[in-house]
């Protein structure tokens, strides 16, 4: 049935044919006209056909005659009730997502990012990732077919299905190939264009710019972050460099540490300049004596003024840097021991052995 266009006096005159023809495919035909004429015994359901083919006078004389005394469709979703009798499915490019649809306006086209390829469509299909469908629900055959969805442009990406349009990459990104789900980032110490309103700025590799990673600052896959308190970086810098000796940086995004006057220190975090030549609490003197350290595990610095960290007792350690107090060493625990004796942390025995005491030295 899928291919017959022409159903005209179909079953003229057949007084006694009323068998289930529900399954018939109808969707190409152009004329039933007088298809059912005096087919008394004829009362069979058609709520299944699809005749939204059939020409405006393809209808003509349809059931005059005949038995045919069924109630109005009330046809599924995907379909609209024609001529009360007959659902036809929505066309390529449309969708009904309700049942008991009574009009072929009933059938919306999809929406942006979205499209069909078959009729009787309940829900429209997303475009996917890296492509979209601009048109606003405008036209059918804007969306009947998956090519309506177009590629993300050089410079653009999506990573979510169905949308309207593409994102524009984000600064420090790029993408130099259409289609994109996600941008690259830029090589480290570079960067694109901030807030750039056009693609162009990030379409290839060579919109990446040192100048895109400040002094002050440093670029790691295209992502860039000022250089924090106590450090510094020049323009077009992976990383940012500690200020060294007795030099500091009080605010974050510097390029270049100040020395502190005279004979001050800098204090561990390279942040701050001391008032003395002493170091704090929990810090002590480096091996140069320019500028101040936190006191590493094992060790501890109990008072202002020092000028040195002091090692824990033979067999301690301390939980954690910067510790205050002797009281902060305490005993290796059973299976651990202290490779230095003096100072260092306390360190787990090689497999199939371990230790009696709570305190141990090698």
């Amino acid at each position: 049935m899928s291919l017959i266009v022409v159903l005209r006096s179909m079953f003229y005159s057949a007084q006694a044919f009323s068998r289930d023809i529900s399954n018939f495919d109808t969707s190409k035909v152009t004329d039933m006209s007088h298809m059912f004429l005096s087919a008394w015994a004829f009362d069979q359901s058609l709520c299944n056909w699809d005749i939204s083919s059939v020409h405006d006078d393809g209808h003509e004389g349809l059931f005059l005659w005949s038995g045919f005394t069924q109630a109005d469709c009330s046809c599924v979703a995907g379909r609209y009730r024609s001529f009360d009798k007959f659902c036809n499915k929505c066309v390529v490019g449309k969708y009904v997502s309700v049942a008991n649809s009574v009009s072929e306006s009933d059938c919306l086209v999809c929406e942006a990012g979205k499209f069909t390829t078959k009729t009787g469509t309940i829900t429209c299909t997303d475009c996917q990732e890296g492509k979209h469908l601009k048109d606003a629900a405008t036209s059918s055959s804007l969306h009947d077919e998956e090519t309506d969805c177009t590629n993300c442009d050089l410079g653009k990406y999506i990573g979510t299905v169905g949308n309207s349009d593409c994102l524009l990459c984000t600064t420090g990104r790029y993408t130099d190939s259409v289609g994109t789900v996600n941008c690259l980032g830029c090589p480290d110490g570079k960067a694109t264009a901030i807030a750039a309103s056009i693609a162009t700025a990030y379409d290839s590799v060579e919109d990446c710019t040192s100048e895109g990673c400040p002094a002050g600052s440093k670029g790691v896959d295209g992502i860039i972050s000022e250089c924090p308190p106590g450090s510094f970086s020049s323009s077009g810098s992976p990383s940012c460099s500690l200020c060294v000796g007795a030099s500091v940086t009080a605010s974050p995004g510097q390029e270049s540490c100040t020395y502190c006057s005279g004979d001050n220190l800098a204090n561990a975090e390279k942040t701050a300049c001391l008032s003395s030549s002493t170091c704090e609490i929990g810090s002590g003197l480096t091996v140069d004596a320019a500028s101040c350290q936190i006191c590493q595990f094992g060790t501890f610095s109990g008072v202002d003024s020092a000028a040195r960290c002091d090692f824990c007792p033979v067999g301690k350690s301390t939980a954690s840097e910067s510790s205050t107090s002797i009281s902060d060493c305490v005993f290796c625990g059973t299976g651990r021991y202290n490779e230095n004796g003096v100072g260092g942390i306390c360190t787990a025995c090689i497999a199939g052995n371990t230790t009696l005491m709570k305190a141990h030295i090698m």
